[in-house]
């Protein structure tokens, strides 16, 4: 749908992409982009208001192009344009939040003036469940919600509803849907009986008193993501849609902090809440599990993803909603998994596999998270298959005993 103006000067820009849920790519950006450059020389515009098209309101980050680094460069430096490009517009901005706000869709929400949205609505920041470091986003959310709540909110990826976002302050306002564009227009009225002048002067006044501008959160945010660092950020985690120039933290030169990717999944837990998950959509493999009774789920996941150190560990398989977030209302259970290149096999690409343990059903492209609880042991090359299945057999009992039941 892209922009439209009405008489009154108030333009409105709806992001509409119903395949991928009104997601923010690089072509999109680019659009939002321009108009909001051309909206802020145009004297006639008195209000900008931005949406999504049918129920959602964006779905953030396009997945797709997640696993190109030239694309994820484009998109966050595209992203953070825009958020300096919200702050400075010469017009009020509001964002018309009908539904899940995800991720930029998130930051752009906290980036406008005032954002209205409908009760059904929901919010994620997710960047660290895809391994990525969250700097557009939290440079547009921290200076709404504080570090108390922002620290919760980015550093578990969670779901959280509307009227949890208001009492966040990154939405000023809740309604039933029903009700979203009456809301909206009692706003704009209201904006419309102010002098422009004043409106913009007013706008710069209260952003300059409660905080740095916007250009110079995003520029803080890119030196702490690019900063060499431990955990997480030095070993592969990628900002997408998150440091103004896009640039790489990873130099190549991986330490061996203890963590996930040092195998010790165990130190996730205190610092998340949950364990630790790789998320990602089941794939065909070799069928060779099966064969020796032993049938995997191959997850195929983000090549940036934050992936445990090889070995075999006990944890538990979660169906992933449309949302990746966890489906609790379809349970997998325990499993036996195995990150790797089975050396047994003279396999040589990298993958994680899990055995779900008392499930025999197919979860071919389905959404799939692999939890990590506790690393069993390393891989190892065993001398033939009937000794790698007594190992196997091993495996499985000791997952099952630490992997209680939910």
């Amino acid at each position: 749908m892209g922009l439209t103006r009405d008489d009154r000067g108030v333009a409105t820009y709806t992001v509409d992409d119903a395949p991928t849920r009104n997601a923010l790519g690089t072509t999109a950006l680019r659009e939002v982009d321009r108009a909001l450059a051309g909206l802020a020389g145009d004297p006639s515009v008195r209000v900008i208001v931005f949406t999504g098209a049918g129920t959602v309101f964006s779905s953030g980050a396009d997945r797709s192009e997640l696993g190109d680094p030239a694309l994820v460069e484009a998109s966050t430096r595209l992203l953070s344009q825009i958020l300096v490009r919200i702050e400075d517009s010469p017009a009020p901005v509001v964002a018309r939040v009908n539904g899940a706000a995800i991720g930029a869709g998130l930051a752009i929400a906290a980036a406008a003036d005032v954002a209205v949205a409908a009760r059904e609505a929901f919010f994620v920041l997710p960047e660290v469940r895809l391994g990525l470091v969250p700097g557009p986003a939290a440079a547009a959310c921290l200076a709404r919600m504080g570090q108390t709540a922002g620290l919760e909110l980015l550093l578990t990826g969670r779901r959280f509803d509307a009227d949890e976002a208001a009492r966040l302050h990154l939405v000023s306002a809740v309604t039933p849907r029903a009700d979203l564009d009456a809301a909206v227009q009692a706003i704009i009225n209201d904006l419309l009986e102010g002098d422009p002048m004043a409106l913009r002067a007013t706008r710069r006044l209260v952003r300059r008193l409660t905080g740095p501008p916007m250009a110079e959160r995003l520029r803080a945010a890119r030196f702490t993501a690019t900063a060499p660092a431990g955990g997480y950020d030095g070993r592969g985690a990628r900002d997408v849609h998150d440091t103004p120039d896009g640039k790489d933290a990873d130099d190549g030169h991986h330490s061996q902090d203890a963590g996930p990717e040092s195998g010790d999944v165990t130190l996730t837990v205190p610092a998340l809440g949950r364990p630790h998950r790789v998320d990602g959509i089941v794939e065909h493999g070799d069928h060779r599990g099966r064969t020796l009774g032993f049938p995997t789920a191959n997850l195929s996941f983000d090549r940036f993803a934050p992936v445990p150190e090889d070995g075999i560990y006990a944890g538990r398989a979660v169906f992933l909603d449309e949302w990746w977030q966890v489906d609790e209302s379809s349970p997998l259970g325990a499993a036996a998994i195995s990150v790797g290149t089975n050396p047994t096999f003279g396999r040589r690409q990298r993958r994680v596999e899990a055995h779900i343990l008392d499930f025999d059903g197919d979860l071919y492209g389905r959404r799939v998270g692999i939890e990590f609880t506790r690393r069993l042991r390393g891989m190892v090359k065993f001398d033939d298959a009937a000794a790698l299945v007594a190992q196997m057999k091993q495996d499985v009992a000791q997952a099952r005993a630490i992997v209680r039941p939910r």
